[in-house]
């Protein structure tokens, strides 16, 4: 997987207790039991942490971990900070 994917997944467990045993990149924010209070949050920690603009409509709990991670590359690339 890519940095982005397992940074995104450390964010999950670290700050939000996500059961890394039970992320996978298929797993939805929903399965990961994040309301959308949790998502808010999640989003602005993504902000905060990769430099780069997500609003919380972008996120929705049927978005896989794996499309988190891809979102979060999109938005990097389209800022200049992609490496």
């Amino acid at each position: 997987m890519s940095e982005t994917y397992e940074t995104v997944l450390s964010i999950l467990v670290d700050r939000f207790k996500v059961d890394r045993a039970t992320a996978t990149s298929d797993s939805t924010l929903a399965d990961l039991e994040l309301d959308s209070l949790f998502i808010v949050e999640f989003a602005l920690t993504l902000e905060d942490r990769f430099g780069v603009s997500i609003s919380e409509d972008a996120l929705s709990s049927s978005d896989t971990l794996f499309a988190v991670a891809e979102l979060v590359e999109q938005r990097r690339r389209e800022a200049g900070l992609a490496s």
